[in-house]
């Protein structure tokens, strides 16, 4: 009996993938911005990150998202 070995692109983190899905996150918190963005990027989500209202603002103008985490 022989075993498969695992491909070995599934390896690769989700989240390289132009595909995933992109996730604004705003907080006036640098550390939960960063626990949410670490969280969410092992988990195969883009992630960008707001500080302020004024940021996220300008991120929704300029980046598409499918989700906006307040």
């Amino acid at each position: 009996m022989t075993q498969e070995q695992p491909n070995q692109t599934s390896k690769l983190p989700p989240a390289l993938a132009m595909d995933a899905p992109h996730i604004l996150v705003v907080d006036d918190d640098e550390r939960l911005r960063k626990l949410l963005q670490r969280y969410l990027s092992e988990n195969g989500y883009r992630v960008t990150m707001a500080g302020t209202a004024a940021e996220a603002e300008s991120r929704l103008r300029s980046l598409t998202f499918d989700l906006l985490v307040l």
